[in-house]
């Protein structure tokens, strides 16, 4: 009776989760050829669209603007979770600013309407109470900017997002938040053909703001337990049926 209670206890949970490390290399992205812009491993997938763009090859994901993608997306296979652990991320990215204050009223909104390049725009500028660019008006490098936005969801969903400035980093661990994940974005938000602003300043680039690498992606990933067919659960359901007849045999 023992082993025949083990044997259903073993039904009765079914196949266990299993769960373990992977990191994304991307070693499948080579140069030459018809370069892949999409490949898989440990059960999940993932986008690489710039690779084989003019200049972009090799076991990395580069994103950019000036024509580049500025998004690559990390996608479970059914029945699959990851937690976002950490990735390496090299980064060359030039973004300027301005102060608001410095215009006259209303050309700051105007300034963001329009979009362009910042630093090609800046000198056509009406800046200042008598028109004239000052010195103290023409865009200066933002030391930090957080242009490098990390979104995690499940379902469709978005579960935890985040933006970072990479520059100056070599690696990047998310907060727990980005766990329990069913789809992972990376995304450059500085584009050179926009302009963007805060509360004191307008932000942008000169022709090419630049570009982030991403590499190591390491992810801790769950596979869901796998729910037994009817037909082994009939199976132990006749076991136990039989266990008072083979009693009775024993006794006769």
């Amino acid at each position: 009776m023992a082993r025949l209670f083990l044997v259903l206890v073993m039904l009765a949970f079914g196949q266990t989760a299993t769960a373990g490390s992977v990191t994304l290399t991307f070693d499948d992205f080579q140069c030459g050829g018809a370069p892949a812009t999409s490949g898989s491993q440990g059960g999940v997938s993932y986008t690489n669209p710039n690779n084989g763009f003019i200049g972009v090859c090799g076991p990395e994901v580069v994103l950019g603007d000036d024509g580049l993608s500025q998004q690559m997306k990390i996608l479970a296979d059914p029945g699959v979770r990851f937690d976002l652990v950490s990735f390496d991320v090299d980064a060359n990215y030039e973004v300027f600013k301005i102060a608001r204050n410095l215009f006259n009223a209303g050309r700051d909104e105007e300034v963001i309407e329009r979009g362009g390049n910042l630093i090609e725009e800046s000198f056509f500028w009406d800046v200042g109470p008598q028109g004239e660019l000052a010195e103290a008006a023409r865009p200066q490098r933002s030391d930090s900017h957080p242009f490098l936005a990390i979104t995690g969801l499940r379902d469709g969903e978005i579960i935890a997002r985040t933006r970072i400035d990479p520059n100056g980093r070599s690696s990047y661990q998310p907060s727990s938040e980005f766990a329990d994940l069913d789809e992972v974005r990376l995304a450059v938000t500085a584009n050179s053909r926009s302009i963007w602003s805060s509360d004191r300043f307008l932000f942008g680039c000169g022709n090419q703001c630049g570009k982030a690498t991403i590499d190591n992606v390491v992810l801790n990933v769950q596979v869901a337990a796998v729910p037994l067919p009817a037909s082994v659960w009939l199976m132990g359901l006749g076991l136990l049926a039989l266990w008072p007849l083979r009693r009775m045999r024993a006794g006769g």
